[in-house]
């Protein structure tokens, strides 16, 4: 890293937390502030403690979200649980001019989901909006806890989006990295891969976004496959769905 992106990346971050400060410092001055006192100062303090930490990781450290969040927070389901959420913050909004790691194959574009993604978020913001002003009539309060919900449901639906194109299936170090986004994770010993099959194999632990899994890699031992939620689960046949097959056969060849 030259000593410009050194600089240039702490300043970019002190940009964004003058930019965050002035607008919670704008936030607390308005006569919004003393009618929802509450929601305002939860959402001040959330932006305080997790937002501005989130944003120096993200600007300044970059890497692996998700699995920087897991190794700061620790190993315990719960840990996992938070970490992922937060990651799915922070990919929703600030991962935009990120790119998949060099030699990552997708494993989205076959569910063509960046289209299903854009249509939910098209039907679900007017929804959304329409739900508020009608909720806004009997409760101010519940209108406005009720949008937070949904606001928070478009980031977490956009931070899943975006999992799913920066990270796919790599090899490293002698293992196959599967990462369905953040959805599900395996790591696989290419030593200990006996076969692979076309097409999704009946029993087989099926890692896919949308639809039929393209080919099953049948395994010698059980591998560990984790969830979004913190469940694991032990399989010995894994069907994924990877976009470009051809070049999967050749990453394993090599």
């Amino acid at each position: 890293m030259t000593a410009n992106a050194l600089t240039r990346k702490p300043l970019l971050f002190l940009v964004v937390a003058a930019a965050a400060v002035a607008l919670e410092r704008a936030l607390l001055a308005t006569r919004g502030f003393a009618v929802h006192a509450v929601t305002f100062s939860s959402a001040v303090i959330f932006d305080v403690v997790v937002g501005l930490p989130l944003a120096w990781w993200l600007l300044v450290v970059r890497g692996d979200l998700p699995d920087r969040l897991r190794g700061a927070l620790g190993g315990s389901a719960v840990a996992r649980i938070v970490a992922n959420e937060l990651a799915m913050l922070g990919l929703a909004f600030f991962s935009w001019r990120s790119r998949p790691e060099p030699g990552t194959l997708s494993v989205h574009r076959r569910s063509a989901w960046t289209a299903v993604c854009m249509a939910v978020l098209l039907v679900s913001v007017p929804e959304a909006a329409g739900l508020h002003l009608l909720i806004a009539r009997w409760s101010p309060s519940a209108a406005w806890a009720a949008s937070a919900l949904g606001i928070y449901g478009v980031a977490w639906l956009l931070g899943d989006l975006r999992a799913l194109q920066l990270r796919g299936v790599t090899v490293s170090g002698g293992l196959l990295r599967i990462r369905i986004g953040v959805r599900r994770e395996a790591d696989v010993p290419l030593s200990s891969i006996s076969a692979i099959e076309q097409g999704a194999a009946p029993g087989a632990e099926r890692l896919a976004v949308l639809g039929a899994p393209t080919l099953t890699l049948r395994l010698r031992e059980p591998v560990e496959v984790r969830s979004l939620f913190g469940k694991a689960r032990r399989a010995t046949a894994l069907a994924l769905q990877i976009d470009d097959p051809a070049a999967f056969r050749a990453l394993l060849a090599r």
